[in-house]
């Protein structure tokens, strides 16, 4: 059985408005994270990654605020 396309978006409409108090009908919200994912899609497929030896540790953390915030450092390290 094929469920609705809408069915994964039904529950962001009633986050948004317990968190951020806006409303957006879930039409709006499928059509932003479509458009996204194809933004992402054809930036992956023109983009290479250098290939270089990497550090030999890397510490990543995030908050629940889910915005990345990346320091880094210039000398060695320890």
């Amino acid at each position: 059985m094929r469920q609705n396309p809408d069915h994964a978006f039904g529950k962001v409409p009633k986050k948004l408005q317990e968190h951020y108090g806006i409303e957006m009908p879930v039409s709006t919200i499928r059509t932003v994270t479509e458009n996204h994912g194809q933004q992402m899609n054809s930036q992956r497929e023109s983009s290479t990654l250098p290939v270089v030896t990497g550090c030999q540790q890397q510490i990543v953390e995030i908050d629940g605020c889910m915005l990345p915030i990346v320091t880094t450092r210039t000398d060695k390290g320890v």
